[in-house]
């Protein structure tokens, strides 16, 4: 049975569960993740889970210095094969495995090694998962670690 394409409520992954907010950019177009690092992101102008087409983009925070480590550090770690699962406002599971981790320079320009943004703004094509969270280097603001972590994943 084909799940209907809704807004995604909750993710699972490597033996945890997170709730999942929308949420939005700022001014100068960068996501804005959840406060909770126990919670995650869904760009609310991402494709929706189920669609059968774009990306799906769900955000959220390694760490924070006073709520300890948050649940998207397990997206570094993801290795090519891991089932995610994507529970819809529909009710409805939308299971997917990682294919790739791609990690990148949050100061190079697109194509240089930096944030792959027409591929994480792709409203067509294969239905893809996409996992995003900060890696690298602690470096202090105002872009705190160095890079972002990708954990891509198409339907399983």
């Amino acid at each position: 049975m084909a799940t209907e394409a809704a807004a995604p409520v909750e993710l699972t992954a490597r033996g945890g569960r997170a709730h999942v907010d929308p949420v939005a950019t700022d001014a100068g177009g960068a996501l804005i993740p959840p406060t909770s690092v126990a919670r995650l992101g869904w760009w609310v102008d991402s494709a929706l889970p189920g669609s059968g087409r774009g990306t799906v983009v769900i955000t959220g925070h390694i760490d924070d210095s006073t709520q300890g480590t948050g649940f998207a550090a397990r997206f570094a770690g993801m290795r090519p094969g891991e089932r995610v699962t994507v529970t819809t406002a529909g009710g409805g599971p939308v299971d997917y495995r990682i294919t790739r981790v791609d990690e990148t320079d949050k100061a190079s320009g697109e194509g240089s090694g930096g944030l792959p943004v027409a591929e994480l703004n792709r409203q067509d094509g294969v239905e893809t998962l996409a996992l995003v969270t900060c890696g690298g280097p602690f470096i202090g603001p105002p872009l705190g670690y160095r890079d972002n972590i990708i954990a891509w994943a198409t339907r399983a």
